[in-house]
C-alpha cells in the first residue's frame, strides 16, 4: 500500500507498543518463549504477527487490538446488529461503500464498533484507517506540504475510513467553523462519489449546527447519503468496554 511508504501525520500509535504487541504474542506460543520477531516462528504467530501490523498501520487505538464485539461488547444492541451486518461480508460493504454515522453519548460503544469493523477489514486484506475529525483538519492545514499531501492521499484512497470525535465541542469559531467545514467537504465529496466505506461517530444529535452558508448546505447534502444510526444506553465503560 503506497500510503505506507512515507510518515503520515494520520498514524499516531508509537512503535514501541508495536513491538511490546508482538513480542507478548510470540511469548504467548507454546516454544516460542524468549525467541523474537527475527526468529523461524510458528505460521500461526507469523499471521498474528502481521495482524499487529496492519491494526498499528490503519492507526486503530491499542484498547481496540485487544476487544471482541462477540466477546466484549455490552452495549446498545443496534450497534451489535451494525456491526454484523458489515462484518458478514465484508467485499459487498466495500463495494456498496457503506456509509454510517453513529450518534449517541459517551461511552456507549460507537468507537469500539467502528474500530473492530476496521480491524475486520484489514484482516481480509483491505486498508484501513481510525482518525478524528480534529487531526484531519491540522494534517490538512499543516505548513509542511509533503505531511499535507500524504494525509490527504490517504484520506481520500483508504478502503475504509473512520472519522471519530465529529463533533461540535471542536468547533470553537466561525473560523473554526469554516476551517472545520472546508476540510470535511473536501473528504466527504471524493469518498461519497467514489462509493468508499466511510463511518462517522459523534455525540451531537446534528453536527451540522456548528456549520454555516453554503458550506453547511453542501455538507448537510453530502450526509443524506450517510445513514445515521441513533444509539441509546449509558457509558459503559466503567465496566471495561469502549
Amino acid at each position: 500500500m503506497e500510503y505506507q511508504d512515507f510518515k503520515n501525520p494520520l498514524i499516531t500509535i508509537p512503535d514501541k507498543k508495536v513491538q511490546y504487541a508482538i513480542h507478548d504474542l510470540i511469548q504467548s506460543f507454546p516454544g516460542c518463549k524468549g525467541r523474537t520477531a527475527q526468529d523461524n516462528l510458528p505460521r500461526e504467530c507469523r499471521i498474528g504477527i502481521e495482524i499487529i501490523h496492519r491494526y498499528s498501520e490503519a492507526n486503530i487505538p491499542v484498547d481496540y487490538w485487544y476487544l471482541d464485539m462477540d466477546e466484549d461488547f455490552k452495549g446498545d444492541k443496534s450497534l451489535a446488529k451494525v456491526y454484523n451486518s458489515v462484518v458478514s461480508n465484508m467485499h459487498k460493504a466495500y463495494k456498496n461503500g457503506t456509509k454510517l454515522c453513529l450518534a449517541g453519548t459517551h461511552g456507549v460503544g460507537k468507537t469500539m464498533t467502528c474500530t473492530c469493523i476496521i480491524k475486520k477489514a484489514v484482516e481480509v486484506g483491505y486498508s484501513g484507517l481510525y482518525t478524528t475529525l480534529t487531526d484531519i483538519v491540522n494534517a490538512l492545514s499543516s505548513r509542511d506540504a509533503e505531511m499535507r499531501t500524504a494525509a490527504r492521499n490517504l484520506v481520500l484512497s483508504v478502503d475504509f475510513l473512520v472519522v471519530d470525535e465529529f463533533d461540535p465541542r471542536f468547533i470553537g469559531s466561525d473560523n473554526a467553523s469554516e476551517l472545520f467545514g472546508r476540510m470535511l467537504e473536501t473528504t466527504l465529496r471524493p469518498r461519497i462519489h467514489n462509493r468508499l466505506p466511510l463511518m462517522f461517530c459523534t455525540n451531537s444529535p446534528n453536527v451540522l449546527t456548528s456549520f454555516n452558508g453554503p458550506l453547511k448546505q453542501s455538507i448537510t447534502s453530502l450526509m443524506k447519503m450517510v445513514k445515521v444510526v441513533p444509539v441509546l444506553g449509558s457509558d459503559f465503560r466503567d465496566g471495561g468496554n469502549k
